[in-house]
């Protein structure tokens, strides 16, 4: 299997087992606080590609920049101090990562987020 194969079979991976943490979500009756928080940051994890059984940070900052850093191959140090991919708005990698995860979210729950 080539190294293409193997990230495009990484992606599919992780977006099946996030839908599945998305549908134990939308499934729970009741759908209880700890359950929830719970199962939407295993959602965000598999979204991000990253691995619940590795240590990882609390701040949803830094799991976004970790995210980044893993599939740009640099630190998360380096994400942070040159993100090169800001747009003419001044909008970084990490902030559009952020926006695109929120609007799943939303899509898939059904639900909007207050922008504040």
């Amino acid at each position: 299997m080539s190294s293409d194969e193997r990230i495009k079979e990484l992606i599919l991976t992780s977006k099946k087992v996030a839908a599945a943490d998305m549908a134990e979500i939308k499934s729970a009756i009741p759908l209880k606080k700890e359950f929830f928080a719970r199962k939407l940051r295993d959602f965000v994890l598999h979204r991000y590609m990253l691995s619940p059984e590795d240590e990882l940070p609390e701040d949803f900052g830094e799991l976004t920049e970790l995210s980044l850093a893993q599939s740009m191959r640099i630190s998360p140090e380096l994400v942070r101090e040159f993100d090169l991919a800001k747009s003419c708005d001044g909008a970084t990698s990490a902030m559009a990562k952020k926006v695109l995860l929120f609007m799943t979210i939303q899509r898939e729950l059904g639900i909007e987020l207050p922008a504040m």
